[in-house]
């Protein structure tokens, strides 16, 4: 009768004191990390319901408004983000590069409305379509004043 060693117990030779195989695994510890700063910078109106995306070479990342501190090995990455209302809008994208250590900052401003790109850099980025979106408010506020003004006409006696 032969007896199967226990998949729990050490072998022998490792039991009574021998010497440890070395292991040949292709795996090794990670490397000094980098950091990702990213500014998810807020629109001037409204946030609730406009939903921030972020992606790292395709992968996504959860983050919210404000800072945002993701830790990555060093390495080159796209920094892809956008947002979603009712729909998909404010694509931009930005190439960096990570070292061991770094801390790289990137900035993604949200369009003004929602047909236009949005805005990613090094720095603290401006809104596009800001002022399209001034001239529409401008225009809707003119009709109503026109309109108004259009009834005080013809009511008045």
């Amino acid at each position: 009768m032969t007896y199967r060693r226990h998949p729990h117990r050490p072998p022998a030779d490792l039991a009574a004191g021998a010497a440890r195989c070395v292991s040949t695994s292709p795996w090794q510890p990670p490397a000094e990390v980098g950091y990702l700063r990213f500014h998810m910078q807020r629109t001037w109106w409204i946030t609730t319901g406009i939903k921030p995306i972020l992606t790292l070479n395709g992968t996504p990342v959860k983050v919210k408004y404000g800072e945002n501190t993701i830790p990555l090995q060093p390495g080159r990455y796209v920094v892809e983000a956008s947002q979603v209302w009712r729909s998909h809008h404010g694509h931009a994208s930005y190439p960096i590069t990570i070292e061991p250590g770094e801390v790289v900052d990137v900035w993604y401003a949200g369009p003004a409305t929602q047909y236009h790109k949005g805005s990613i850099g090094p720095s603290e980025q401006q809104r596009e379509g800001l002022r399209n979106a001034y001239v529409l408010l401008l225009g809707v506020l003119g009709v109503l004043y026109a309109a108004m003004f259009a009834v005080v006409l013809v009511t008045w006696n």
